[in-house]
């Protein structure tokens, strides 16, 4: 595998294998994680990791090992917490990135702050966080995780779509919140 300082060039791909053989395609995944909830039918009690930190790492150990078996090289992650407390304060890109060996990652938040406790769960979120408003704190937004190095990258923050109807069989207004863009290059 390429890594950091083992004199690869930028552009190189992880290898197949075979000793001075490069891949010549590249493999993306992108999944949502839905906030690091074990998924359905997985056996795994969501709530209990929702609070548990053992039960959360291993929800999350359980996904990498899936993810490693399709050997991908770079993976695109939605709906990621760090440090919230409905996902066991983890920091889930770093620990993804940790369990997949990849070097190269960045956590981008949508939204900064403790939030999702109390009647009001947007309470404590920032909904615009600068640069500086994350990186030791809390949030929640999307990742990027790369064996392929990334020499910069770019965050955008969007604007939310703003006031909506939901077409539900009650019909109820909502803000829609804002966005975050993430690129590696």
């Amino acid at each position: 595998m390429t890594g950091p300082g083992d004199g690869a060039a930028p552009g190189d791909l992880p290898g197949t294998g075979e000793p001075g053989e490069a891949r010549r395609s590249l493999r993306v995944l992108t999944l949502n994680l839905w906030h690091g909830r074990p998924a359905r039918g997985s056996g795994l009690d969501a709530e209990a990791a929702s609070v548990s930190p053992v039960l959360a790492r291993g929800a999350l150990d359980r996904l990498a090992g899936q993810i490693a078996d399709l050997d991908v090289d770079v993976l695109l992650l939605q709906e990621v917490d760090k440090a919230m407390g409905r996902s066991a304060r983890i920091d889930q890109a770093a620990h993804l990135a940790a369990a997949l060996d990849t070097p190269w990652w960045r956590f981008a938040a949508a939204f900064g702050g403790t939030g999702f406790g109390g009647l009001n769960p947007w309470h404590w979120l920032h909904l615009r966080p600068g640069e500086s408003a994350v990186p030791g704190g809390s949030g929640y937004g999307v990742a990027v995780l790369s064996r392929v190095p990334a020499l910069t990258w770019h965050v955008a923050h969007l604007p939310g779509a703003g006031p909506a109807i939901r077409r539900t069989p009650r019909p109820r207004a909502t803000i829609e919140s804002p966005r975050v863009a993430l690129a590696a290059v």
